[in-house]
């Protein structure tokens, strides 16, 4: 059989292992189904559901990462901030449940820094 290799960054092994666990539930299915005389589809439907909210609570976790920036200062809608605080990473809530990011840094505008 041919496959397809899909590349996904070490740093993003957690997005790697909720792909795989899709997948390999989809392949299983496609290979037990044709051997059961009954089958409960609804069950399946909601462990591929369950699946791939992973997947997409994954893909916010590396979508939230990529916007920590570890600066000292940067430009936000062409005004300068300063960052005043580095803290672990920190646990969103999105549509498919909570996201963790790598990071978080916390800024203030130059202006309100130096007064």
């Amino acid at each position: 059989m041919e496959e397809i290799i899909v590349r996904i960054p070490a740093r993003d092994k957690g997005l790697a292992q909720a792909v795989r666990a899709f997948v390999d539930r989809v392949i299983g299915f496609g290979t037990e189904a044709p051997r059961q005389r009954t089958l409960d589809y609804r069950a399946h439907e909601q462990a591929l559901a369950a699946d791939a909210a992973e997947i997409e609570r994954q893909g916010h976790a590396v979508s939230l990462s990529a916007l920590d920036v570890d600066a000292e200062r940067i430009r936000i809608n062409g005004v300068e901030h300063v960052r005043v605080l580095r803290a672990d990473p920190a646990e969103y809530k999105t549509r498919v449940g909570r996201s963790r990011s790598r990071g978080r840094c916390s800024v203030r505008k130059a202006s309100a820094a130096r007064q």
